[in-house]
């Protein structure tokens, strides 16, 4: 080939290249803040924090989980300083004083609820990436087959409507799938051009890079061996002699693969930087565990199931109800030996089958976990995409060569012919703007038949319902309620909350993979489709989204109620039941609860809701009183409507150190500007239920102590610290709270003495019980543990002024024993502790 024809081959390819990223770039920049799919706010969180961490030095803290999409925040920190230097130069333009700092700028991004206005700008990098993997593939695809099927192959997956979709949003799966096919196709060009070394190190970049993005990708290390054998056989072409030549090309082209890979994972990781192989260890037990074990039991969704592992058939379903047509007909064509001969004499048979037990072994590879999405198998998409593009060449040519027309391959014909399969392509996924995942198959029963196999709905849609409430007249004061708020939020006028709320909101959204597996319950949807929605959001043809104006009166039982135990205050308010988050218990810190209510009759007062954590003898362990809190904000009592049910959401803080134990819960509702309460049947207060409080190792920087102490008594408890509280008067009552440590366990059940003595050691009050009232006694305790001990003593009418001191100890009732108080160098130094008690006054 001369110069002239080398210049010609490149000019050629820059403008196909140049054409290739308009094409595939045009139908992904294109209404990019239209809505904000699932799973993109907890990556775009993720992303803020990254680039948070870069700018703060803080390297370590750029891993943000197993799967690790680094590049999917890298993508979003790019966005966010492209964002930032946008505005910068807008403000030095217009002259504008106070720059803010970067650092300042990224604290304040709007991300819960996100601003429409950013997704742009975040979105942005994946979609450059993706059109640029168009670009990638049109190269490696011609040194593979030829120029033709390769234009084809590039125009079938720029036009794919599943990877269009993904290709415009801030996650992982589309991203993860461009480099796992660049990395793919540039190692199949150095297998087969003599080991390339520099395609070698292009296919160990891209899979770097895939590796950073999903987790899945690691497949390529198992695989890209396992290719190298494959060619490796091939290539002996029947003679079976051990050949060290070829061997060693082999190995170096694997070692080249290797260490770009590994190089490209380290360094574009900050977290890889200090302690790499505690980083590696955390991903690959993170990822086995997730992959092990479904979300929740209503994760997966299959041909109308909800539950475990939908099986090996799942995403076989998903390749048929997600590629179109022409992409499955044309792969089909590639697999089948219809034709030997083409174009340039080889069918290339050898280099499909390498695609080929690439797509395979993805997909069984990803048919290992139990968690099943379709979009986890998104990397095989391209891979069919360019077999669809063999497929088509190769049957056309089939074709010609039956009608005996051999001008067909050389002229203009076979453009316009490849063309046409291009734009076919582009007719099946373009009217599917500006979400393109509403897209399924026609010949595989379309989204009608998607909505009964697979899980449908990723978010798009929401955006439609928010605006159709936005057309109200009174679309600012409305309360609505849906369960995927945070992708509702940014585009709704009104309030938005979780849908724990409808009852209580003027309109409910559901959402399509909600009703599909049936949350948060069948009760509720049962109601809901009892009732006529006021409005379907419908894309082409599939019903996404059902708006309905809630009932001013709901049926109670209709109601999220784990215990439903209505109880009367007054003739003015009815507490319908309560929920209680056990799993926020369990933890341990605090008590999750919710009530709900419903107004009997309008009232003046404005009653706070006193909720009190109690052990058997009634001490208080935690407590919380605050106005009726709802998901748009408190809403006291005195603006309640008759009828009308209410959500009151609670959080009850265990004080620090509570000692493990069955609680109770107690309630009642009091005005404290009118300085009187609401009664029910049973008084004042009433015990809502049982709460078991789990053993906690609280850290003692976290006690609310006054006083530091480190008092030892005896090798079994050591006195930490104490607090005191109270009217130190004649006739008054002092709170001693002790923080005890367990230095080793015991089998003696100590009882805590408490007196309060003058300067003349005269005793005026006192207390003895066993630790926490008698509820959690030594006995019980555990080495190390920190124990909160609360005592309260009376003071005596008779209680002359003056300096008080409070001793303390411990001892055992049936001997009267005490414990020694031993110093550091292990000497008894007696066998209490002196606490300041303060002044007593007359």
């Amino acid at each position: 080939m001369s110069n002239s024809d080398v210049e010609k081959r490149s000019l050629k390819g820059m403008w196909i290249s140049l054409a290739l990223f308009v094409m595939a770039l045009v139908p992904r920049v294109m209404g990019l803040n239209i809505f904000f799919t699932i799973d993109e706010r907890p990556y775009t969180e993720r992303g803020v924090k990254f680039l948070g961490a870069m700018l703060y030095g803080h390297f370590a803290r750029t891993y943000r989980g197993y799967e690790p999409a680094v590049t999917t925040m890298w993508g979003v920190a790019l966005g966010i300083i492209g964002k930032y230097l946008a505005q910068l130069g807008t403000m030095l333009w217009g002259g504008q004083e106070g720059v803010v700092d970067i650092r300042e700028f990224v604290l304040s991004l709007p991300i819960l609820p996100i601003d429409p206005d950013l997704l742009f700008a975040i979105r942005l990098t994946t979609v450059l990436v993706a059109s640029l993997t168009v670009v990638g593939i049109y190269f490696l695809v011609r040194r593979i087959f030829s120029d033709k099927v390769a234009l084809l192959s590039a125009a079938l997956l720029a036009f794919d409507p599943f990877y269009l979709a993904h290709s415009r949003v801030v996650h992982m799966d589309a991203l993860g799938a461009s480099f796992m096919i660049l990395a793919v196709l540039s190692f199949i060009v150095s297998l087969r051009q003599n080991h390339s070394r520099r395609y070698a190190a292009l296919a160990g970049f891209a899979t770097g890079l895939a590796c950073l993005t999903r987790s899945p990708s690691f497949f390529l290390f198992p695989f890209m061996p396992l290719l190298s054998l494959v060619v490796y056989f091939y290539e002996l072409e029947g003679q079976w002699n051990f050949n060290w030549e070829r061997v060693w090309q082999l190995l170096r082209a694997l070692g080249m693969w290797l260490a770009v890979a590994a190089l490209t994972f380290v360094l574009l990781w900050p977290a890889m930087w200090f302690d790499p192989l505690e980083i590696l260890a955390r991903m690959v037990v993170e990822a086995i565990e997730y992959a092990r074990v479904p979300h929740h039991l209503h994760f997966n969704f299959f041909r109308g199931v909800t539950g475990p592992d939908p099986g090996p058939l799942f995403y076989p379903t998903v390749l048929l109800l997600r590629l179109t047509p022409m992409t499955l007909a044309g792969a089909a064509a590639a697999l089948l030996p219809l034709f030997r001969r083409e174009e340039q004499g080889e069918s290339h048979q050898f280099e499909r089958g390498l695609l080929f037990l690439y797509v395979v072994g993805f997909t069984a590879f990803m048919s290992l976990g139990d968690s099943k999405v379709d979009r986890y198998l998104l990397s095989v998409f391209p891979a069919v995409d360019i077999l669809a593009g063999v497929g088509w060449y190769g049957l056309f040519g089939l074709v010609v060569s039956k009608l005996g027309s051999a001008k067909w391959a050389k002229g203009r014909r076979i453009i316009y012919t490849l063309s046409l399969v291009a734009f076919l392509q582009a007719a099946f996924s373009l009217p599917f703007y500006p979400y393109y995942f509403p897209y399924y198959n026609p010949l595989a029963g379309g989204g009608l038949q998607a909505a009964k196999t697979l899980m449908v709905g990723w978010g798009e849609g929401l955006d439609e319902a928010a605006r159709y409430l936005n057309r109200k007249e009174d679309a600012k004061d409305l309360r609505i309620a849906t369960w995927y708020n945070q992708q509702f939020a940014p585009f709704t006028v009104g309030h938005s909350a979780s849908l724990d709320s409808w009852f209580s909101a003027d309109y409910t959204v559901l959402y399509s993979n909600q009703v599909q597996r049936e949350l948060p319950e069948t009760r509720m949807l049962d109601y809901f489709h009892s009732l006529r929605p006021e409005h379907i959001v419908r894309l082409k043809g599939i019903d996404y989204a059902w708006i309905y104006r809630v009932p001013e009166r709901v049926p109670p039982e209709v109601l999220p109620l784990e215990r439903l135990e209505p109880t009367s205050f007054g003739d003015s308010v009815l507490l319908l039941g309560y929920d209680l988050d056990d799993s926020r218990v369990q933890r341990g810190g605090e008590i999750r609860l919710t009530l709900y209510w419903q107004c009997l009759k309008p009232m003046e007062e404005s009653y706070h809701i006193y909720l009190r954590l109690l052990n058997p003898v009634y001490r208080v362990w935690g407590e919380q009183s605050a106005l009726p809190l709802s998901p748009w904000g408190e809403l006291p009592t005195n603006r309640w409507e008759a009828g009308v049910m209410y959500r009151d959401d609670r959080r009850i803080e265990f004080l620090p150190g509570t000692p493990p134990g069955v609680y109770r819960l107690g309630l009642s509702l009091y005005d404290p500007q009118r300085q009187r309460g609401l009664e029910s049947a049973e008084g004042s207060e009433i015990i809502l239920g049982l709460v078991e409080v789990p053993k906690g190792r609280p850290l003692p920087e976290t006690l609310d102590v006054q006083h530091e102490l480190g008092a030892d008594f005896g090798g079994v408890a050591r006195l930490l610290s104490y607090s005191m509280t109270g009217d130190l008067q004649p006739g008054g009552e002092i709170h001693l709270t002790l923080f005890w440590q367990a230095l080793a366990a015991t089998d003696q059940d100590y009882t805590v003495f408490i007196h309060l003595m003058d300067e003349e050691g005269h005793i005026w009050g006192q207390g003895d019980s066993p630790p926490a009232d008698g509820f959690y006694l030594t006995t019980e305790w555990e080495k190390e543990e920190i124990v909160r001990d609360q005592h309260s003593i009376a003071i005596s009418p008779e209680a002359p002024a003056g300096e008080y001191r409070l001793d303390v100890g411990m001892y055992l009732v049936s001997t009267g024993e005490r414990l020694p108080v031993l110093g550091e160098d292990g000497q008894i130094q007696g066998d209490k502790v002196s606490l300041d008690g303060g002044e007593m006054g007359r």
